[in-house]
């Protein structure tokens, strides 16, 4: 099912490997930011796993976020420090403004510095935002 991330394990296993520095357990260290409807926690939390288990850390926020911080700025952190933003997409998450608020913010970056890389990630069906119609998107649909 994720035969398609295992180029993109094998590149970040070698480029973590390439470092001097000891790598450390930061936001820096994802090397993906999943957007996600809460209403999606469940299938998007096993997607995280799945990556984490291939070599590709994902930020999760139930994982990340912790109590009395800025949800905001965490997520604006994530994605500034991830390589590719995957956008889980569904129903509830095209009705999400968390989801439209992290895409656009996501694109906007991409455009203006080549990172992070959008995605869209058909998980169970394949509503896409309009902003990411025209890209590739993964299928993990069962």
């Amino acid at each position: 099912m994720l035969a398609r991330f295992r180029l993109l394990a094998q590149a970040w296993r070698q480029r973590r490997h390439a470092r001097a520095a000891p790598v450390g357990l930061g936001a820096s260290d994802h090397l993906v930011f999943v957007s996600y409807a809460h209403e999606d926690e469940t299938i998007v939390r096993r997607l995280v796993d799945d990556l984490s288990c291939r070599g590709l850390p994902a930020w999760f926020a139930p994982r990340e976020i912790r109590l009395g911080h800025s949800i905001d700025a965490a997520i604006t952190r994530a994605i500034d420090s991830a390589r590719f933003v995957f956008v889980a997409c569904s129903k509830p998450a095209m009705s999400s403004p968390w989801v439209a608020s992290e895409v656009a913010y996501a694109i906007d970056r991409e455009a203006r510095t080549q990172a992070p890389r959008v995605v869209p990630i058909y998980l169970v069906s394949d509503d896409v935002p309009l902003a990411l119609r025209e890209r590739l998107a993964a299928d993990l649909r069962e």
